[in-house]
């Protein structure tokens, strides 16, 4: 399965639907299918790091001409129809693209509570 990082301070809105879109300095070439969606290794106080969390669809994708830090463009994926999984930790490096995750380690929550999610998955591994 393909993988993206984001930023543990931002995954959170992700899951939850309070942000729909992840920015990026890149464009995907290949949106088809599901995407896993990690956790960055960098620390974040109370919140999880180095973690697979969650799968998505990439929707649209609208780029922003000279919007990056360095005037490059910036592209917004809107991510839908977010699947919660059982984490899993992931040695995740800093690093742009895609990379590849073994489907059988991904596990989906069917019929898992966003609250009851939070409290028996994320809750535990988040950092402090």
């Amino acid at each position: 399965m393909r993988a993206i990082q984001v930023q543990g301070k931002d995954i959170q809105d992700l899951i939850t639907g309070l942000r729909k879109t992840d920015y990026r300095i890149w464009e995907p070439q290949n949106k088809k299918g599901r995407i896993l969606i990690c956790t960055a290794s960098k620390r974040y106080k109370g919140y999880p790091c180095g973690y697979a969390l969650c799968t998505a669809e990439i929707g649209k994708v609208t780029r922003y001409p000279g919007d990056a830090l360095d005037g490059g463009d910036l592209y917004g994926w809107e991510l839908k129809r977010i699947h919660l999984i059982e984490p899993f930790p992931m040695k995740v490096r800093a690093r742009q693209g895609f990379f590849e995750v073994d489907d059988e380690l991904v596990w989906e929550c069917k019929g898992v509570a966003l609250q009851d999610w939070f409290q028996t998955y994320y809750d535990p591994i988040r950092t402090w």
